[in-house]
């Protein structure tokens, strides 16, 4: 549709004979702005050349319908002779109106509602929070663009994707003279405007932008127009000047006032997920579970803040800055690596940056046999804490020191368990228990793979549809058996708290899940599952103070995320819960636990309509598991939808009687269906055989209905609930 000087050209779409789908555009010679503003000094004329360009192409795109909807730097390229081509149509948007003018919608790409398209930091706030675009969308991600080039930092930078969101819709970005006091007010006037959060009190068309850059441009070369005025100029470098004090001044104060040891020490650090040179699959493992067991081993050092296994795998595959993924995490070393296997030989590349200072700390090659791949990490993880300068007491020193097993091959089945354990289905943690078994099979003196077949049966119960009558004996004796070998691991006291918890074992619980924090204050999963043992028992107010600490030591992960809402959901602040899960649904939008756990929540809200919609995409996301038909069955009876709720509890009758579904999971619809009688008779099913969803019962806000009867309080002191 596109014919203009300043777009790629298509000359053809097709098919290949293999059935490969095609697109033949012209090549285009030069660099994008991206890495023409990393390369080199962009002079303020030649930007405002590039502006109108680029403005030029998307007035043409919009008078054909056309949006954009992914304008950034790296989408724009200059070839040598300074011509502006802009690129990648993939996201557009293409309006296509009847005879009578009026819209009939995309012809190239059918969205939903609310699905956000795009590149984060160059979003409008219309296109980050989901609602309709149009060209102006475009023009305000011009904007971005152009501030960039002129100032070399973006307008709107969050350590998160929810935080640059928020300020992309909310917050002003610095004035440009902050960082480029030669700039001429009337473009920094042009892109205030266009960074206007109204659409409407943007420019209305590219057009109208246009004209006001050819007239800038005009009254620069006619001097007109130059830069700032010489007062104004003044002020601005005697302002730059007094900042800079200002800041020089307070760093210093700030240093001075430090501990000597302070000044040198580092005291957080995230070990990114090692790459798979090979990128065989097979040997994934090994990368994964290097880097895994280095961020186990560092835990172990009380002064030293370890980024979560959870939060840096979310850079698994991606590209990665250094400084970048320091700022995001907010810490102030990374370490990453590359794996590469050759038959029998491994060979690891590894890197230690210290971000404050963008210097490397510390780099080494590595040579070994695969079956070294235990003593590998033991080393790494030992020199990077010699480097880092971290004085360790001598029972950190010793939990670092443990080997485990001496068994390369038994090393190798424990890394493959925990593979495959961390992706969560039933598929998984059947395979994660071959490879734990097998590795226990070698060296049956091999804790953590002892404590693997404990946490692969204990999540059983959620992920696998299994009955805790089945599962929790075999957790527990595999539990016992590593604290037997070596009593100082934490992971199996707070597998150990989970498996009490869910045996109605309070006091027990507690205590393990207390040992396990004492053991290492690091580890996220034990604040995680004892804010559950907190609530469960009513102290409710005690369980979100420890779910935040464990949100604090691991921001970005998704259960614990949801554990917030839960919390948030049963102290009844609804919108508070809302607002928390939709930002940690930015992060990943079919994560079903939160999915479930956000539908309750509308749905005590009143917002019937919105619950019905996410719990059904729960369902779907979990692969069908039986709590999220509950939750499903509980959204259909809050919004009177009675006929629909009951095919819920039919379809829940015959999971149970194949012994994967709780008399649980049909209590929760019955109750919300106000049938209590029935909610009580399934409940009395599951009195008979403890599991971990009863645990939960004395705060399940999806029983509330029943709080008031007589008889809930009667199966509460049945359960020994203190």
């Amino acid at each position: 549709m596109l014919n203009h000087p300043n777009v790629s050209v298509i000359h053809e779409v097709g098919e290949s004979a293999d059935g490969t789908v095609f697109i033949a555009m012209e090549y285009i010679e030069g660099v994008t702005l991206s890495q023409a503003r990393s390369s080199r000094t962009m002079e303020t004329a030649e930007i405002l050349d590039i502006a109108i360009q680029a403005s030029d192409a998307l007035d043409e795109a919009h008078n054909r319908g056309i949006t954009h909807r992914d304008i950034k730097s790296a989408n724009i390229m200059l070839t040598p002779r300074g011509h502006v081509k802009v690129l990648d149509f993939g996201l557009a948007k293409v309006h296509v109106t009847d005879p009578e003018g009026e819209v009939d919608g995309d012809t190239n790409l059918k969205t939903s509602p609310g699905l956000v398209m795009g590149t984060c930091s160059y979003m409008s706030p219309e296109q980050a929070l989901g609602r309709p675009t149009d060209g102006r969308s475009d023009l305000f991600s011009l904007g971005i663009v152009l501030y960039e080039l002129l100032t070399g930092h973006l307008p709107f930078v969050g350590r998160t994707t929810s935080e640059t969101i928020e300020k992309i819709s909310h917050t002003q970005p610095d004035p440009i003279a902050r960082f480029n006091y030669s700039i001429p007010p009337e473009l920094e006037r042009i892109i205030r405007k266009l960074l206007e959060k109204e659409p409407s009190r943007r420019y209305q068309s590219a057009r109208e932008l246009v004209v006001d850059l050819k007239n800038l441009k005009r009254d620069s070369s006619s001097g007109e127009v130059a830069t700032a005025s010489p007062r104004r100029r003044v002020r601005m470098i005697f302002a730059a000047i007094a900042t800079t004090l200002i800041l020089i001044a307070g760093a210093t104060f700030v240093w001075k006032r430090r501990p000597t040891t302070a000044r040198t020490a580092i005291d957080s650090i995230a070990v990114l997920p090692f790459v798979n040179v090979g990128k065989d699959p097979e040997t994934e493992y090994l990368s994964d579970g290097i880097s895994e067991s280095i961020i186990n081993n560092l835990t172990q050092i009380a002064s030293l803040r370890v980024t979560p296994r959870s939060t840096v795998f979310r850079y698994k595959g991606k590209e990665i800055d250094p400084p970048a993924v320091a700022k995001e995490l907010n810490v102030r070393a990374v370490l990453s690596g590359r794996v590469h296997q050759r038959g029998e030989m491994l060979s690891v590349q590894t890197e230690l940056v210290d971000t404050q200072t963008n210097s490397q700390i510390w780099g080494e090659r590595y040579n070994r046999k695969v079956s070294d791949a235990l003593a590998l990490q033991e080393e790494i993880s030992k020199q990077i804490s010699d480097k880092l300068r971290v004085r360790l007491a001598g029972v950190e020193q010793q939990r670092i020191d443990r080997r485990g097993t001496d068994d390369p091959e038994a090393y190798q089945m424990y890394l493959k368990g925990r593979h495959h354990w961390s992706k969560r289905t039933g598929e998984d943690l059947h395979k994660a228990l071959g490879y734990f078994q097998r590795a226990v099979d070698r060296d049956p003196d091999f804790a953590l793979a002892h404590v693997g077949i404990g946490d692969s049966y204990a999540l059983m119960e959620q992920y696998a549809d299994a009955r805790s009558s089945e599962i929790v004996p075999k957790a527990e004796e595999a539990i016992r058996r590593a604290l037997a070998i070596d009593e100082g691991i934490a992971e199996a006291h707070a597998t150990l708290g989970l498996i009490y918890h869910n045996t109605w074992q309070w006091e027990r619980a507690e205590a393990e899940f207390k040992r396990a924090i004492e053991l290492n204050p690091n580890y996220p999963t034990a604040y995680h599952w004892y804010n559950i043992s907190l609530r469960s028992v009513g102290r409710v107010d005690e369980a979100l103070k420890v779910i935040r600490k464990a949100q604090q030591l691991d921001p970005l992960s998704m259960i614990i995320g949801t554990n917030v809402v839960d919390v948030l959901t049963i102290l009844g602040r609804y919108d508070e819960a809302i607002a928390t899960a939709q930002k940690y649904l930015e992060l990943d939008p079919k994560y079903a636990q939160l999915l479930g756990v956000l539908g309750v929540t509308y749905s005590l809200a009143g917002r019937h309509e919105e619950a019905i919609t996410t719990t059904a995409t729960a369902v779907e996301t979990s692969g069908q598991v039986s709590e999220q038909l509950a939750n499903l069955g509980h959204a259909y009876a809050y919004a009177g939808r009675r006929e629909e709720a009951l095919k819920t509890i039919e379809t829940l009758k015959g999971r149970f009687e194949k012994k994967r579904a709780l008399g649980f999971h049909l209590a929760i619809v019955y109750s919300a269906l106000g049938d209590r009688d029935r909610a009580f008779e399934w409940l009395e099913h599951d009195l008979a055989e403890p599991n971990g969803l009863m645990s939960e019962l004395k705060t399940e806000v999806r029983f509330i209905k029943l709080h008031s009867d007589p008889r809930f309080a009667a199966v509460l002191r049945e359960m020994k609930y203190k």
